[in-house]
């Protein structure tokens, strides 16, 4: 005859076979196999004990702690398929403990050390791998079955059948939907952005000079944000800001996504978190943030395109009568937003930390601003596409800081025999999640050095092994495999060249027009130690000083 113990460890030894082997995500589920049914169990054993509530409380107790250990037991024992993948205990049995890692704010840097300890392929959770193989790359980013882990729904929408880009899982319907956007972010489109573009940056300059004109230092990072969101604005809903005219991002929105950007990581972290989303009181934010770009894609509809096109006019059709499926009114304000979002904080943070990087390095400054001088004030796109030393500050800078420096997360499909993939002589089973650093990979010896850790642009002008000397010229390193700071493969950046085309614009105009200096008595060492990882990299005030240069006559 079965005990009452007995019938409750049996109980949740079942319960751990089910999850383990469907993984539901579904409220009901979850209530009916651990409430309802410890809880009717407890009901069926009463006469075991002397009380139906004491029946019901020792039946959950012994459910929960036997579910509990038999999770942990099967999570590092031989029987997992991620067994022998090393990384920390916690982190082998639960998630859980990559919330702590995440609230640091230096989750790129923690995952870092744990390669330099554990290696390239650290298990920082119960089916997940943390990988730092240039190798891995293309198998993870580039494979049909490698898709989009949870981690890119785990917030609920208004409209739960709404996606934007970055929520498609689905490779085809994906591709259809790049398509929209590579519409908009062609050759032929960003030509047309230019003189948006052009207007945002003597804006920005002019601005600059009110600001720095009673020798004051400024915060040099919040007046890049502030130019970033105003033109993003111009593209994504033809031009609703005014920040640097302000002085003030009146609507709070840069704070907002930051906010909005650390909820979706801290969901996606542990994606089975979306079903208690929106019990949270965080969840309003993305609310007010969705409410807010809806109310701006109305009223750009109802203005219609102006005089010079935007990235909107694309998304909407207003190019091209012959699109059959014009996106809906959510996918359309999901889509602005991610735009707003991304665009803005990839290229802000980009340009304040290769700001900081060049002042910080003095030679440096001066060889790019002489490069930058050659031009006669010839600043236009093309020309500035072809500047090597002006290109190289821009990869080093990408390099050491990645706007998304922890990386994307990919789930692996079975192959055809329910079969894994073996990457660098390593067998990766199905199913399991697979998290690839562009942080840890850019900065690892093997894929580039020396200087690994160091700004070094050098290493991106062509023949530069040629003029190495002694330790340099054995040691160097350069595999361009390694260096994917705007993803990989079909879901990597579509607005890879916008933000390039916009960061060389915004670096060589105010090297041209400015002599720069860090403030006196600020210490540059806060600038990096500021540096924060929640999705996308953000930092803290950079003070600088700014004095207008003198033009040869």
């Amino acid at each position: 005859m079965i005990t009452a113990e007995g019938g409750a460890t049996l109980c949740a030894l079942v319960v751990h076979v089910i999850f383990n082997r469907v993984e539901p995500r579904n409220k009901t589920v979850w209530f009916l196999l651990l409430v309802c049914l410890p809880i009717c169990l407890g009901l069926g054993l009463h006469s075991f004990y002397a009380s139906l509530f004491v029946s019901v409380f020792k039946t959950m107790l012994i459910f929960i702690g036997s579910l509990l250990s038999s999770l942990i037991i099967y999570r590092l024992s031989p029987l997992h398929p991620l067994y022998g993948f090393p990384g920390p205990v916690l982190l082998r049995i639960s998630r859980l403990a990559s919330f702590k890692i995440l609230f640091t704010g230096k989750q790129h840097e923690i995952y870092q050390q744990l390669h330099e300890k554990y290696g390239p392929y650290v298990r920082t959770g119960p089916n997940h791998l943390h990988i730092s193989d240039a190798q891995a790359v293309p198998y993870i980013m580039n494979s049909p079955r490698c898709l989009k882990s949870e981690r890119y729904n785990a917030v609920k929408r208004e409209d739960s059948n709404a996606r934007g880009l970055l929520g498609i899982v689905d490779p085809k319907e994906h591709s259809r939907r790049r398509r929209l956007w590579d519409r908009g972010l062609n050759t032929s489109a960003l030509k047309g952005y230019q003189p948006l573009l052009t207007n945002r940056i003597n804006q920005f300059v002019e601005t600059l000079r009110r600001e720095s004109s009673s020798n004051e230092s400024i915060d040099l990072a919040k007046w890049i944000a502030f130019f970033s969101l105003d033109f993003m604005g111009d593209l994504a809903w033809g031009g609703v800001f005014h920040s640097m005219e302000d002085g003030n991002d009146v609507n709070g929105l840069l704070n907002l996504s930051q906010t909005v950007t650390k909820i979706h990581e801290t969901a996606g972290t542990i994606p089975w978190t979306r079903l208690f989303y929106e019990y949270l009181p965080v969840s309003k934010k993305t609310i007010q943030q969705l409410a807010f770009a809806k109310r701006t894609v109305l009223d750009r509809i109802k203005r219609g395109c102006g005089a010079t096109p935007d990235l909107f006019m694309y998304l909407l059709g207003e190019h091209d009568d012959t699109i059959d499926e014009p996106l809906s009114l959510p996918a359309l304000v999901l889509e602005t937003s991610f735009a707003l979002i991304a665009g803005t904080d990839t290229s802000a943070m980009t340009l304040a930390n290769s700001f900081f990087y060049l002042l910080s390095y003095p030679d440096t400054l001066s060889r790019l601003t002489a490069e930058i001088d050659a031009l006669n004030d010839d600043l236009n796109p093309n020309a500035l596409a072809g500047l090597p030393y002006l290109n190289a500050v821009l990869n080093e800078t990408l390099r050491l800081q990645p706007v998304v420096p922890n990386g994307v997360q990919r789930v692996l499909l079975p192959g055809p025999s329910g079969k894994g993939v073996v990457v660098d002589d390593r067998y990766i089973p199905p199913r399991t999640n697979l998290q690839i650093s562009p942080y840890c990979v850019q900065r690892d010896p093997l894929n580039f050095s020396p200087h690994s850790h160091c700004f070094w642009p050098d290493r991106w002008l062509p023949n530069i092994q040629d003029r190495l000397r002694g330790n340099d010229k054995a040691d160097f390193r350069h595999n361009e495999q390694a260096f994917f700071p705007f993803s990989y493969g079909p879901t990597a950046c579509a607005g890879k060249s916008l933000a390039l085309m916009e960061m060389r614009a915004v670096l060589s105009t105010v090297l041209s027009k400015f002599e720069l200096a860090f403030a006196d008595g600020w210490n540059p060492a806060e600038w990096e130690h500021n540096l924060k990882d929640f999705y996308t990299l953000r930092g803290g005030p950079l003070p600088i000083v700014l004095v207008p240069r003198k033009v040869a006559s």
